[in-house]
């Protein structure tokens, strides 16, 4: 079937993601008939269209041979299922999430599905050719290429859904979501990651305040993605034991086919902020990122792609990174994805606990004043930039600091740039970052500088806390270490004693 003006769909599903596909559909100029829902009598209408629960509808339907099925619901593993329900049904055109894309069939209903899933609803719809329904099996699976790219993006770049959705949610609920919900780092917080964690690594007795605090948390931002202003005790049951399925999907394709997650890609939009959005396979990346990945296999337009490369300012990186010769940080660009950085493994380790901790201190990082000294090419403070922090970032080397500026450009991220900490009266920032190799230098780092936070690095913990300045102001906890560069490089946050972190 090729989709028409004429062409007319029912939702299946009346959540925010159905109503972000109605909205794709109208605006290509098509009508959906209905939704269907089993909180049909609860939700009523969506402009102006009637919500069935599905046995109404099926019952009710008499065009099934014409009527295109979406499936809207969040979990795409039981979309397959779901879509067979329809078809034994009698409907024969359905759009949903199709898992082995490489077949022709596949590829054909996964474009489809690509263009009524983006948020935007920017896709044309009119044209595309929607294959009939038939199961599809894992046989010489592949990934398209073509309109997108299938790449590895690295961590630190993938931040959660846009501030855009959860504003056109609060249509749903009257609670401030966008307050609640800013773009936010995976590393740092997305709805999942905390869940997925606890369902990889399970918790301790001790752990149940921090899991109680979590699910509240969850279900506060949950209410944006669902049809009234509360979620009851059943409908929370309901939704946890649909994620624990989920991960108990992901857990096995994990164990017995790890491909799926490379075939199976986190769908990805460019921000310009220089970062992607994830738009679809949250549980993905989180479930991938609780099992300690640190590049994720993303699909992104070739214009995305394209962004993301930056051409433009690639030859000056390259030109100043070439005389250096070996990078003391990754740089997070696909053009230096074979360029180890000789603290690759420590710094990427360094940064996820860094956002943990602040995460779980409830401190935000878009309110941060930052000091990034000795940043070298500048991964930690261009993290915190993109975070929404504000960044003076510190190199001595006039080869390192030219670097830095350079890859803020290539990155899209504003820092200032300096050769020195000293000034002639003392600075104040939320957090100063202190590498190993400018320990000695604390104390007279500390005449120029106050630091809320000093997250520093040392091989001699014992010889660092016993700097008076620190010993006598700052209560310290040992964030990370890694055998780096032929010794074990310990991380430890300094917290200024009587610091109340709730006014960061």
């Amino acid at each position: 079937m090729k989709l028409s003006p004429q062409s007319t769909f029912v939702i299946y599903g009346a959540d925010t993601r159905g109503r972000e596909y109605y909205k794709a559909i109208v605006g290509n100029g098509m009508r959906v008939v209905a939704f269907i829902d089993k909180k049909a009598a609860a939700i009523g209408h969506i402009e102006d269209t009637p919500v069935y629960k599905p046995d109404d509808w099926i019952t009710k339907d008499k065009n099934k041979d014409t009527n295109i099925v979406v499936i809207s619901i969040s979990n795409v593993f039981r979309h397959q299922t779901m879509a067979k329900q329809m078809h034994d049904a009698g409907y024969s055109y359905i759009v949903y999430k199709e898992l082995y894309d490489g077949t022709d069939y596949g590829k054909a209903l996964n474009t489809v599905y690509q263009a009524i899933s983006m948020v935007s609803g920017a896709e044309r719809l009119i044209g595309l050719e929607l294959p009939a329904f038939r199961l599809c099996a894992p046989d010489n699976i592949s990934v398209g290429g073509g309109k997108y790219e299938v790449q590895l993006v690295p961590i630190e770049l993938l931040f959660g859904l846009t501030r855009e959705l959860y504003v056109k949610a609060r249509a749903v609920s009257d609670r401030h979501m966008e307050d609640l919900i800013p773009d936010k780092s995976l590393l740092y917080f997305t709805i999942n990651k905390e869940m997925m964690y606890f369902f990889t690594y399970g918790f301790m007795e001790s752990d149940l305040d921090a899991w109680d605090a979590y699910i509240r948390l969850y279900f506060a931002q949950r209410r944006c993605m669902v049809s009234g202003d509360t979620v009851n005790a059943q409908d929370e049951a309901e939704h946890l034991r649909d994620r624990y399925s989920i991960f108990q999907n992901m857990e096995l394709l994990y164990n017995n086919n790890i491909s799926f997650f490379y075939e199976n890609p986190i769908d990805v939009v460019w921000n310009p902020r220089g970062y992607f959005n994830m738009q679809d396979g949250n549980n993905r990346a989180a479930f991938l990122f609780a099992k300690g990945f640190t590049m994720l296999p993303c699909r992104m337009s070739a214009e995305d792609y394209r962004l993301w490369l930056n051409e433009e300012k690639l030859a000056a990186v390259w030109h100043i990174a070439d005389k250096i010769g070996t990078l003391e940080y990754p740089i997070p660009n696909p053009s230096f994805s074979a360029m180890l950085a000789s603290s690759m493994p420590f710094c990427r380790l360094k940064l996820r606990e860094i956002c943990g901790y602040l995460y779980r201190e409830a401190i935000d990082p878009q309110k941060l004043s930052v000091l990034d000294i000795g940043c070298r090419n500048g991964f930690m403070g261009q993290h915190f930039a993109r975070m929404g922090a504000s960044v003076t970032a510190v190199e001595q080397d006039a080869s390192y600091r030219l670097l830095c500026e350079q890859v803020d450009e290539l990155l899209y991220l504003k820092e200032t740039v300096s050769d020195t900490w000293q000034t002639s009266g003392k600075r104040s920032f939320d957090i100063i970052l202190i590498p190993e190799w400018m320990v000695e230098e604390l104390p007279d780092i500390l005449v120029h500088t106050d630091g809320r936070i000093l997250i520093v690095d040392t091989p001699d913990p014992q010889r660092l806390l016993g700097i008076p300045a620190l010993r006598d102001n700052y209560t310290a906890v040992e964030l990370c270490r890694l055998f780096n560069g032929g010794r074990i490089i310990h991380t430890i946050i300094f917290t200024f004693k009587g610091h109340a972190h709730d006014t960061l």
